[in-house]
């Protein structure tokens, strides 16, 4: 990803908005407009995942595609792109939102409608912290004495059928040993609702 200097950036934090380190109520020029709104959506964000340090936001030339990871330029443009730093110091990949009207129009607005979309917006959440996410997954070590079994028959969850809908709501459905079960939520829902029941199942904690 492009190293892009805080200059270019609105940084969101706990503290309040900044650009290239300093308290800020411009950014490329412009007026931030709903600042309080904005420092109110960052902090459930942080409820939402108390590892996140800062939220980055970006006006960019580049444009790219909804929710996927891109490489913008530093260069002020009407395209809204969005990222988090964690909290030891780990900093995700650029995340592209939306192409506004204008340059302007993207300068006024990208810090409010991004920290809203991160905080309201469960899949452009997951595209965002999901470069990091996935990263640790990659470079943590391989649990070790987990179970073997022989058999398929015995395995302790069976079946399983995963749905989604582009709206980012998932439905699972799987056959255990005690029976048929079936939830539906967000991808974090579903994750936690599966992760509890195999706990359950292997009874462990």
């Amino acid at each position: 990803m492009a190293n892009i200097p805080n200059t270019e950036y609105i940084t969101v934090n706990a503290n309040g908005i900044f650009v290239g380190g300093k308290p800020a109520t411009t950014y490329r020029g412009e007026k931030i407009l709903f600042p309080d709104d904005v420092l109110k959506y960052f902090a459930d964000i942080q409820k939402l995942n108390k590892n996140v340090a800062e939220l980055h936001v970006l006006s960019s030339e580049t444009s790219g595609e909804y929710a996927k990871v891109g490489n913008p330029s530093g260069n002020h443009g009407r395209n809204e792109w969005c990222r988090v730093k964690f909290n030891d110091g780990r900093v995700a990949s650029w995340v592209f939102r939306y192409t506004n009207g204008s340059a302007a129009d993207c300068a006024n607005f990208c810090a409010y409608y991004c920290a809203s979309h991160v905080r309201g917006n469960a899949a452009f959440r997951a595209a965002v912290f999901g470069a990091v996410i996935e990263k640790q997954k990659r470079l943590a070590p391989k649990q070790k004495e987990v179970k073997m079994y022989k058999k398929t028959e015995n395995y302790p969850i069976q079946n399983t059928v995963v749905l989604s809908d582009k709206n980012g709501n998932y439905h699972v459905a799987f056959d255990s040993k005690i029976g048929h079960e079936e939830f539906s939520g967000t991808r974090a829902e579903v994750l936690q609702q599966m992760t509890l029941r195999v706990k359950r199942l292997l009874n462990v904690r």
